[in-house]
This record gives C-alpha cells, sequence and structure tokens, in this order.
C-alpha cells in the first residue's frame, strides 16, 4: 500500500454525543494545505468509507504503535493492519506528503517547559501539536487511541450520515460528468 496524503485531527472535546452529526462535529482537522478541501478529496474518501460501512465492512483492528494499542478502522482488510503498524512506527521510512505527527500523540495533551525568561521554573501548557487521529484520505482508513469514548464518537459519526443519508446526497450532488 502506497501512503502520502494522511489527514491529522484531533477529536473534539464533546459533551453530548446526541448532538454528533457527522466527522466535522467529532474532528478538528490539521491545516495542511488545500487540496484535501479544494478537491474533495476528503468528500471522496468519506463516500467511499460510508458504502464500507453501510456494507458492514468498515470494522476496527487492534494495531501497536510504539507498543501502545491503537485502533485502525479499514475496510476488513486485516492484511493492511501491518503496513499501517510500520508507517506509524518508521515515519521516516515513507514519504508522505505532510509530517505524520505521531510523536505529539506521545507527548499528550499539555506538556512542561520552561517558563518564558527562566532557566529553572517550569510551566504545564497546552500542547497545540496534539494530534489523536489520522484518516488516510487516499486508502480511506482512519486510525485513532484505543478509547471507549472515541469509538462511540466515530461509531456515532458515522451513524448519523447514515441515518441523514449522506452518502445518497453526495453522489448526486457529485455526479461524474
Amino acid at each position: 500500500m502506497n501512503f502520502y496524503l494522511i489527514q491529522r485531527g484531533k477529536f473534539r472535546d464533546i459533551k453530548d454525543i446526541n448532538e454528533v452529526k457527522g466527522l466535522d462535529n467529532v474532528i478538528e482537522y490539521d491545516y495542511m494545505g488545500s487540496a484535501e478541501f479544494e478537491f474533495g478529496a476528503l468528500g471522496k474518501s468519506l463516500a467511499s468509507i460510508m458504502e464500507s460501512y453501510l456494507a458492514g465492512n468498515f470494522k476496527p483492528v487492534l494495531i501497536n504503535i510504539r507498543g501502545v494499542p491503537f485502533l485502525f478502522y479499514s475496510e476488513s482488510r486485516i492484511t493492511k493492519a501491518s503496513e499501517v503498524e510500520e508507517l506509524f512506527n518508521n515515519p521516516s521510512k515513507f514519504r508522505l506528503k505532510e509530517y505524520l505527527g505521531i510523536e505529539h500523540y506521545f507527548e499528550g495533551e499539555s506538556i512542561e517547559r520552561l517558563k518564558r525568561n527562566c532557566k529553572k521554573k517550569k510551566e504545564v501548557v497546552k500542547n497545540y501539536s496534539y494530534l489523536d487521529f489520522w484518516w488516510d484520505i487516499e486508502n480511506h482508513w482512519f486510525v485513532i487511541p484505543v478509547a471507549p469514548h472515541y469509538q462511540s464518537l466515530i461509531n456515532k459519526a458515522l451513524l448519523s450520515l447514515k441515518e441523514r443519508g449522506w452518502l445518497k446526497k453526495y453522489r448526486e450532488t457529485h455526479r461524474e460528468r
């Protein structure tokens, strides 16, 4: 499998899961340039994911990244899982459009640093580079940490898209001309 365009993001702080209407409600995307938005790459990938989801084939598989369990959501093709593990465990081996940023997950949502103009005093600050969601928009898969709340959010987002008839509407408005 070739990897190139992987959208990074992080889960939003959702208080009421019943308000989730789709992935945009759940994920805050990391800006990586305009191609994924301008040329409809996210919509095309989501359409492929929804086709698999509606067929009952978009399921999580447990993978291991730096000794920590993560979930790899894909079209039930477990053979891809080892390649995705290799990508996340050795990202420098791959030529991606943008850096993967997995190291920011392991830093945590908050980081300790020296206070400004101080040599010894430290402070804990928000890690603005923190990431906990990756979406390969060419191969149509997600990777997320193993966390029941995150799994619930992904499941609710996909279910909401199904209930709203998102895929049918997408196909109607994006027909090949």
